[in-house]
């Protein structure tokens, strides 16, 4: 038997979001890029050479 996810109880949910940390999105993306050097295989569009 499922369950919708509507006839699930939302006391869960709401006590974890509670612990998670509030961060802005441009601090998020700062940090992961420090982890993962993401950005290191982006350019700019200036620096594009048409090949």
């Amino acid at each position: 038997m499922r369950l919708s996810t509507n006839s699930m109880p939302r006391t869960g949910s709401c006590s974890v979001e509670t612990m998670l940390p509030k961060i802005d999105l441009p601090d998020l993306l700062f940090e992961v890029t420090a982890w993962t050097g993401i950005l290191d295989a982006f350019g700019t569009s200036g620096t594009a050479r048409p090949g």
